[in-house]
């Protein structure tokens, strides 16, 4: 069992109502006990982080289908595509899987994708190689492997590589080299029917192929294809195996370290946040009456001054929930002003009751706000008094608070005054 739902962070009335808990691992039951604990935790590391830029390939939904793999890493490996990194990808390639041959000429290279087997006897039906790099010297079969394990009857296609050149008179070396995102030991097993390991059989990750294509672009990036060069980026944030395993384990550290201080508390932390939810809940069900009245009324007291597009946070009817704190933002324009047109007013309902309010010109997405003077994240306080304002206060009075600080800060952002009774009275 959990907490009386009926009580919450803010009912400081009933702070030491007992909570029902088992008793079997000596857990906190009540506000006083539990307080302790939940002093005893620290917050994870706060590094600034940008946010993630959009991936094309995250967003279209196939982060690891294989055909799109396959189809851009052969455009990569063309010395001919449209990237404009010319020869480079390719011979980051060949130096991978043939370190110690420098006598091999990338320019020469024909890429396919999707290259058809003779149909097999038994069934009629054909195989299909992922890419087929063909050299003077040589044929390089590449099986691209994102996620599934190695099935595939690597033979066939060797066979089918090799004997394809013969027929057209050429006497070449033929190779296969398994592309996949790790390490995987299973590869090794392929070794028959003319393959070898080591000699005609070969392994490269996605990750040691990726450092090498880094390092071979350097002189080509200059005339490269801007949107290759992003489309690169996106590809290897999307496929890089260690580079997603650094960001797992980014995670771990922060689970681990929530984990290791709930160790014996489970039933404690968890009550705290059951009663959190309700508290959050709470607040919302309070605020949003308030806040659907507010907006609308700031413009009508001031002349020239508008809703941007009438754009208000949250939408009504919104329900997301934040963990520690609630965001109701308003952006204001006023159509005289060339420089400074746009004010965003935010006002966050803390975790601890009270509403710090912040004003700044611009939109709300700005890096670095110009705050309007005396509206720097300041706790709002109750109208005529010098007590903090507190969610469980009064509506009107929470209501007549949002006002006042909107309205100081169009009148600092703007230098403008705002509407006395008797003009308002006019105006009506």
């Amino acid at each position: 069992m959990g907490w009386d739902p009926a009580l919450t962070v803010g009912d400081t009335d009933r702070r030491t109502k007992m909570i029902a808990m088992t008793e079997e691992n000596n857990e906190p039951s009540s506000w006083d006990e539990l307080l302790p604990v939940l002093k005893g935790f620290t917050a994870p590391d706060r590094k600034e982080e940008a946010p993630s830029p959009p991936n094309i390939f995250q967003l279209a939904g196939f982060p690891n289908r294989e055909t799109v793999a396959s189809r851009l890493f052969a455009w990569l490996l063309d010395p001919d595509g449209s990237h404009g990194f010319g020869s480079a990808p390719l011979e980051a390639f060949l130096a991978c899987v043939f370190p110690h041959d420098d006598a091999i000429d990338p320019q020469s290279a024909v890429v396919s994708t999707e290259v058809a087997t003779d149909p097999d006897e038994d069934t009629g039906h054909s195989k299909y190689i992922d890419i087929l790099i063909e050299l003077k010297d040589r044929s390089i079969v590449i099986e691209n492997k994102v996620d599934a394990t190695l099935y595939n009857k690597l033979d066939v296609y060797y066979r089918y590589a090799r004997d394809a050149r013969k027929d057209n008179g050429h006497s070449v070396t033929t190779h296969v080299v398994v592309l996949h995102k790790h390490e995987d030991p299973s590869i090794r097993e392929h070794e028959y029917d003319g393959l070898q390991w080591g000699r005609n059989l070969f392994d490269l990750t996605y990750d040691d192929l990726f450092d090498s294509i880094l390092q071979h672009l350097g002189p080509t990036l200059m005339n490269a294809d801007n949107r290759a060069i992003d489309i690169l980026k996106q590809f290897i944030e999307n496929y890089s195996y260690i580079r997603n395993q650094e960001e797992t384990m980014a995670a771990d550290e922060k689970m681990t370290q929530f984990l290791d201080q709930a160790q014996g508390h489970a039933a404690g932390v968890r009550a705290f946040l059951e009663s959190y939810q309700q508290y959050l809940k709470g607040m919302r069900e309070k605020m949003e009456p308030i806040w659907d009245t507010v907006p609308n009324s700031i413009p009508e007291l001031f002349e020239n001054v508008r809703l941007a597009d009438s754009w208000i946070w949250p939408k009504k009817y919104a329900t997301e929930e934040w963990l520690l704190s609630r965001c109701y933002s308003m952006q204001l324009t006023n159509t005289t002003s060339r420089r400074k047109k746009t004010i965003t007013c935010d006002f966050w309902c803390e975790a601890d009751g009270t509403i710090t309010f912040r004003a700044y010109l611009g939109a709300w997405n700005e890096k670095k706000p110009n705050y309007v003077s005396g509206c720097e994240d300041q706790p709002l306080l109750l109208p005529g008094s010098k007590e903090t304002l507190q969610v469980t206060c009064a509506d009107e009075a929470i209501k007549k608070a949002f006002r006042d600080a909107a309205i100081m800060a169009i009148e600092h952002g703007w230098n403008i005054r705002h509407k006395t009774e008797e003009e308002l009275a006019e105006d009506n």
